[in-house]
């Protein structure tokens, strides 16, 4: 798939903006929490695409429709509350079974997606042999209810139970349809369900993501045949459905193939300037995913959200709130909204010599974290590494400024190898005709070693400073006392401002921070 989670989330905020109705709503991804949509937040958060089961274009396929139900739940719901407990999980389900239909109303065309996805969702369920405890009646009334079949057996006490449940809430759904009820007339059903099951409204919800893990096979039998239950379930819905149709998506492939032929060209885009010896990584058969920290960049926009929107909470000695606790610790009491935007544009430069080695996972995840965040916020950047290659010190370029970060950047960084020293001087050199060409607002240099060459990158920092491009450096080390000794020794490099920080998660954190300043 031709995609990387920040395209994902352009598109998936177009298509939920369009199928919602609302303009202010985002799409983010985290492989932790899953699906759900938080409404306060204008945001709607999805399972990462690239760990869905399935090929390429089934992934596809469940990314869209789970966005569209989340986004058919924005237009059609009140309120919608977490699933992580019994209320919330029961909740949730009777509104989207009763936003699916109000959804088919006004979106011809989607009964065989909606088919293909809830087959892919009755694949990644849990077998109740896996389930233990009170939540095992609840997965099993789960099953029955959106599905119409168990994945293994039912215990003979919860049977009848679950089957009477499953009834109430078929029923809940077609008189909420009927009379024209919301959100408010649910909660009561839900409660009433909760009742039958006889568990407590409260209770956790463990399983709440998908089983089936991306390197599971999923081969077209075990589809077909969940297909077929789910269809039996829904005929009384749908009506009788062709199962090759259903399985064939040719109602999405024109759009998939569109999707993919645009990160084509956008990959072509992405030229390797003919100056300076820089050398573009491979990125053909380079798995990225171990890199992608999707809470690291789910957390990173969340709390860069504001700028993206012009605007972040600053302490001053005057403003609109007051801030007890920031006082108390001796700064600024007062809490302002401030207007922010990055016009900056700016050049990363990666060192990856070896003593990265050990951290070059953790390392890797915070620089594609940074990348993701500053292509969300709409900065101009570009960013090289450097590392040695048999006995050759190699400047990688991994994305010029005029392309936008995409998954195959991501990959260029993950086959990038740590090793060799920390020749700066001659990195520098070899980045010298790039830099006058573009002339950034600043150069960002992210170390965790001193240059083995001081004197000559002095005087090329002299020389790139006397053409107006800021020289920044931020020294990664083990810990904080080694971290500012060696931002210090940057300082006397004749870096215009030097950083320091030992926790990778960090980075991204302080290179904004520093465009902020530069503004």
């Amino acid at each position: 798939m031709a995609r990387t989670a920040q395209s994902f989330s352009e598109i998936g905020s177009f298509l939920a903006r369009r199928w919602s109705g609302n303009t202010r709503i985002g799409v983010d991804f985290s492989e932790k929490t899953g699906t759900r949509t938080r409404l306060t937040e204008n945001r709607i958060i999805l399972f990462p695409v690239e760990r869905r089961p399935g090929d390429d274009f089934a992934r596809y396929r469940q990314f869209r429709m789970d966005l569209w139900y989340e986004s058919m739940k924005v237009r059609f719901c009140r309120r919608i509350l977490s699933r992580d407990h019994a209320f919330g999980f029961v909740l949730d389900m009777l509104e989207e079974r009763r936003v699916e239909s109000l959804g088919r109303r006004m979106w011809r065309g989607m009964d065989n997606e909606i088919m293909f996805c809830q087959t892919y969702r009755f694949l990644s369920r849990p077998p109740l042999t896996q389930v233990y405890g009170r939540a095992k009646i609840l997965e099993a009334f789960y099953q029955h209810f959106m599905f119409g079949a168990f994945r293994g057996e039912v215990q003979s006490g919860h049977f009848q139970r679950v089957l009477r449940a499953s009834r109430a809430a078929g029923k809940a759904v077609r008189a909420a349809l009927e009379g024209d009820l919301g959100t408010d007339w649910m909660e009561k059903r839900a409660g009433e369900i909760i009742r039958i099951l006889d568990i407590d409204s409260l209770q956790t919800v463990p399983v709440s993501l998908p089983f089936v893990r991306q390197d599971m096979p999923v081969n077209r039998r075990d589809v077909t045949r969940f297909l077929g239950a789910v269809q039996k379930n829904r005929e009384g819905d749908f009506g009788r459905t062709d199962p090759a149709a259903v399985l064939a998506g040719e109602s999405v492939s024109g759009e998939y193939r569109t999707v993919n032929e645009e990160a084509l060209i956008h990959e072509k885009k992405d030229s390797v300037p003919g100056m300076g010896g820089i050398r573009t990584p491979a990125s053909e058969g380079v798995d990225e995913s171990a890199i992608y920290d999707a809470d690291l960049i789910g957390g990173l926009k969340t709390r860069f959200r504001r700028w993206k929107n012009g605007y972040s909470e600053v302490h001053r000695r005057s403003g609109d709130e007051l801030d007890v606790e920031s006082y108390l610790d001796g700064h600024e009491p007062f809490i302002t909204d401030a207007r922010r935007s990055i016009k900056s544009s700016v050049v990363i430069l990666l060192d990856h010599s070896s003593s990265i080695s050990a951290d070059a996972v953790g390392y890797k995840k915070a620089t594609l974290g940074l990348c993701e965040v500053l292509a969300y916020l709409d900065v101009r950047f570009a960013a090289y590494a450097f590392s040695t290659v048999d006995r050759e010190v190699v400047c990688w370029l991994i994305k010029n400024e005029e392309s936008g970060w995409g998954r195959v950047h991501a990959r260029r960084l993950a086959g990038i190898v740590a090793n060799g020293s920390t020749p700066l001087a001659q990195v520098y050199q070899k980045m010298l005709p790039a830099l006058q060409a573009r002339r950034p607002d600043i150069f960002l240099t992210l170390t965790d070693g001193e240059p083995s060459d001081p004197a000559a990158v002095r005087e090329i920092i002299r020389s790139v400073r006397s053409r107006g491009i800021r020289m920044v450096a931020l020294g990664l080390g083990p810990g904080t006392s080694r971290a500012t000794t060696i931002a210090s020794n940057l300082k006397r490099l004749g870096y215009e401002r030097t950083l320091a920080t030992s926790r990778l998660q960090d980075i991204p954190r302080k290179v904004l921070g520093i465009l902020d300043a530069g503004e």
